[in-house]
């Protein structure tokens, strides 16, 4: 499962239980501050612009870094 826009990705399905998010630096420092229980950053993904979020933490903050990474990638 993953999730495009003009070939950027948005989310994508990563390990077991978890989605990968395209997110800025800035705004995923911020989803790391705000619900270190949901999101993370594996060393692999350190130097990327990405957050993994754990399925089973808090629903609305996925979709809020859903939604951050989509109007990033409509801005383009």
């Amino acid at each position: 499962m993953a999730w495009y826009v003009d070939d950027l990705l948005v989310v994508r399905q990563d390990e077991p239980g978890t989605v990968l998010v395209r997110v800025g630096f800035d705004d995923r420092e911020s989803l790391l501050a705000a619900y270190p229980e949901t999101f993370g950053v594996p060393p692999r993904w350190e130097a990327h612009m990405k957050v993994q979020a754990d399925l089973d933490g808090d629903r609305a903050a996925i979709c809020e870094a859903i939604r951050l990474s989509w109007a990033a990638q409509r801005r383009g």
